[in-house]
């Protein structure tokens, strides 16, 4: 598990670095207007089951600051109508700090930072469906690789990959967003 949190973040330091040195030599592409910001919301899947994000990102020269909220639960549903219990729940707020690179209408980027999460995992197997309840709450590293695509004016559409590194239970998924704002 250490080594994979390691790996993790080995290989999310050197994205970043390679993203930002990249970004240096594309810089006089970019516009004169370099303040933006814009509103998010998506919907995904992870560990914990289906799940929603939000978020409002601010964008100075191509540095983001991102408040990030998300929350997942797990979706029960069978013939049998029993379920696994505890269901499996996550909430994350985090704050994160990223790059990212524009070109025409266009735009990714990756992000990572520190955040609070809180939820419910499953332990050990007690019973037929029943669970030893494990209670998360502890601060995590989240982070996210976003691609954005304008559509109309400022709406655009795209996706992310997402994820969380923590002592307690890391977790990764998957995002389709739609944002709103000063693109």
């Amino acid at each position: 598990m250490r080594y994979k949190i390691l790996a993790i973040i080995i290989l999310v330091s050197f994205i970043l670095i390679s993203f930002a040195s990249a970004q240096d030599k594309e810089q006089k592409e970019f516009s004169q207007n370099s303040e933006k910001w814009w509103l998010s919301a998506g919907i995904g899947g992870s560990h914990f089951g289906p799940c929603f994000s939000g978020g409002f990102t601010y964008n100075y020269n191509n540095s983001l600051f991102t408040v990030r909220y998300f929350q997942a639960d797990e979706f029960n549903f069978n013939v049998e109508g029993q379920y696994d219990q505890p269901s499996l729940t996550c909430k994350e707020f985090g704050f994160l700090y990223g790059m990212s690179y524009v070109k025409n209408h266009g735009s990714l980027s990756l992000s990572a930072g520190i955040s609070y999460v809180s939820g419910t995992d499953r332990g050990n197997l007690i019973a037929y469906h029943q669970f030893e309840s494990i209670n998360i709450s502890t601060l995590g590293i989240p982070f996210e690789a976003k691609f954005r695509i304008n559509i109309i004016g400022s709406i655009g559409v795209g996706g992310s990959w997402f994820g969380n590194i923590n002592s307690t239970k890391s977790y990764t998924g998957g995002m389709f967003e739609i944002s709103a704002g000063v693109l």
